[in-house]
Formats: C-alpha cells, sequence, structure tokens
C-alpha cells in the first residue's frame, strides 16, 4: 500500500469479524502508516458518563451543553483516555488537528469547559480510549474482506442514534445490512 495517499476514512466491519471490539462497528481511521494505524469506533457507547471519567485540574465545569453526550467506547487501547471529535465547519481551536473534511481531533478537554459559542453540542463526539493496528495488522484484516473503506462523512460520524451507524454506512455503499446477514443468524436479534 502507498501510505502517502492515505485520507482518514471510515472502516466498516463486515459480519464475518466476530471481534466483541469490532463486531458491527464503524470506525474512524484517523492514521494508517506501515507502523500501524489508529482510530476511533463511533457506533458503540461506553458504560461509563463523561462525568465520571473526567477530572478537572482546576474549578473549570464541563459546559452543561456537553454534559448529556454520550461517552463513546472509542476502542479498546488507552482507556483512560479521553479525544473529541468535532465538527470544524464554523470552530477550530489553534491547537488542535484537522484530519479531513472538517472533521477535528482534540485531546485538551478545556475545550469542553469553555463557551465556544460556534461548537454545536450536536457535532461533537467524545470518545474513551481509541483502536489500534500493529503494522500490517490492518492490511491483513483489508485483504480478508473484514473492512470496507468509505469517505468521511459527516451524517455518519455525527448520527444521533449510534445503533444506526453501520445500517446508514453501508447503504452509503449501496448495500443492505440484512442482505450481508444470513436470516438464521443469531445478528439479526
Amino acid at each position: 500500500m502507498d501510505f502517502s495517499k492515505f485520507e482518514p476514512c471510515f472502516l466498516i466491519a463486515m459480519p464475518q469479524l466476530n471481534d466483541p471490539h469490532f463486531h458491527q462497528s464503524v470506525v474512524l481511521l484517523t492514521d494508517y502508516t506501515e507502523d500501524g494505524a489508529n482510530g476511533f469506533i463511533i457506533n458503540k457507547i461506553s458504560e461509563m458518563s463523561l462525568a465520571d471519567s473526567v477530572i478537572l485540574l482546576d474549578d473549570s465545569k464541563i459546559q452543561d451543553k456537553y454534559m448529556g453526550l454520550d461517552l463513546h467506547d472509542g476502542g479498546p487501547v488507552d482507556k483512560d483516555k479521553i479525544w473529541i471529535v468535532y465538527d470544524g465547519k464554523k470552530y477550530k481551536a489553534p491547537t488542535d488537528d484537522v484530519i479531513g473534511n472538517d472533521i477535528i481531533i482534540a485531546q485538551d478537554i478545556d475545550l469542553l469547559t469553555e463557551d465556544h459559542k460556534d461548537l454545536d453540542a450536536g457535532g461533537v463526539r467524545i470518545f474513551n480510549g481509541y483502536a489500534g493496528w500493529g503494522g500490517g495488522q490492518l492490511d491483513a484484516e483489508l485483504a480478508r474482506s473484514d473492512w470496507l473503506t468509505l469517505d468521511l462523512k459527516h451524517h455518519i460520524l455525527f448520527e444521533n442514534d449510534p445503533k444506526q451507524i453501520w445500517t446508514l454506512a453501508l447503504a452509503e455503499l449501496g448495500l443492505d445490512a440484512g442482505s450481508l446477514l444470513k436470516p438464521s443468524s443469531e445478528l439479526l436479534n
């Protein structure tokens, strides 16, 4: 693979991928090099709440408009860290990284404590942990057709119902989730 041509995208897990972390998942793939790959599972909600997972070291307080947001289970790596992915069409903090298509990634929780009037809570996703692959690992999974790829789409990343994201992502590729699953499959339950 020519890694110099990599652009962030979505990975859509195919039904045969039975790893419990990635079953029917959609991953926002942010980095992909010969040394490995990283991203965030966007359709799995953490059992922890944002309030339970963030400890602020000063008197600052997370804005109320963010407190009701789900904490997404971004993956099995670095579960003690938080990342924020947000829609950067109207606002971008100077220290944050643009990963593509006006999608911004930040690790500074202060983004949620300050009043950024142009940052809509509907365009913010907060992740606990991330998904990671070692060098060649994702290549092998792609070669086995464990994943399909899809260009970045705001409406998929910021979909309000995480349970719909896998189906929506497949539909973007012209695929019907039901046709990929065998009628006798337990996955339909």
